[in-house]
């Protein structure tokens, strides 16, 4: 059974969008951090995220940065949030 810990929306004046949703949920072999989650993070004009990290069973802990996969290593709810907006200032760098 889920809980949900947090559902928040930004949609901002350049039209960027960031849209995080994070649920606890039953220790599991699924979930053996009791955490499911997605935070996402669409730049203006973006039609998919330049940043999503997400929690999915089969794949586990992983983020995507500009369309790559990669592994991602969690630790705690704080240092996924810190994790996430560091991307996503950076891909705001990047992109400019």
């Amino acid at each position: 059974m889920a809980k949900l810990l947090l559902r928040r929306k930004r949609i901002y004046s350049d039209r960027s969008i960031k849209d995080q949703v994070v649920w606890n949920v039953s220790l599991s072999e699924k979930y053996p951090d009791g955490v499911r989650y997605r935070l996402a993070f669409i730049a203006k004009r973006g039609q998919k995220p330049a940043v999503l990290y997400d929690n999915h069973y089969p794949k586990g802990h992983h983020k995507h940065i500009h369309g790559k996969e990669i592994p991602y290593e969690y630790q705690s709810i704080e240092k996924l949030f810190d994790d996430f907006e560091n991307d996503v200032k950076e891909s705001l760098r990047e992109n400019i």
